[in-house]
Order: C-alpha cells, then sequence, then structure tokens
C-alpha cells in the first residue's frame, strides 16, 4: 500500500513493514517495524477488527415504524 506523502516522500507498508522511499533521490529513505497490527500474510495493511457485544434495545412505537419503512424501501439487489 502506497501512501504518497506532501513532500513527494512515498511511505509504503508491506508484511508489517513500512519503508520510506525518496522517488528525487530514488533511493529507500528509511524503514521499521509498523506499529500497527498488519497482515502478515499479505502486502496489504487493514485494521484488526473490533468486535461489540450485542445490547438488547426498546424501540419505540416511532422507531419501529421508521425501521420497517426504511427495510421496505431498501433496494434490492
Amino acid at each position: 500500500m502506497a501512501e504518497h506523502q506532501q513532500n513527494g516522500i512515498i511511505k509504503y507498508t508491506y508484511r508489517g513493514v513500512v519503508f520510506i522511499y525518496c522517488p528525487i533521490q530514488n533511493k529507500e529513505v528509511m524503514s521499521f517495524r509498523s506499529p500497527d497490527k498488519t497482515g502478515e500474510s499479505t502486502g496489504t495493511r487493514f485494521a484488526v477488527p473490533l468486535l461489540l457485544d450485542k445490547t438488547p434495545c426498546d424501540l419505540s412505537e416511532y422507531e419501529q415504524a421508521t425501521l420497517a419503512k426504511s427495510l421496505r424501501n431498501k433496494p434490492q439487489k
């Protein structure tokens, strides 16, 4: 994954390592282990999913009607 900076430097993230590349000098400026948790088996960077607990809630009649209406009007794929 390439991220272009305003100063022309390009930051690549690959397999948990960040590479800083300068196209003007045509060389790697520096590299370091990414502080983020990244995919070790792929070259893409992704965030670790955040799992939330389900919490029951009571919907008012208005909220139920609004939800039902929005589900009816949802476009079919």
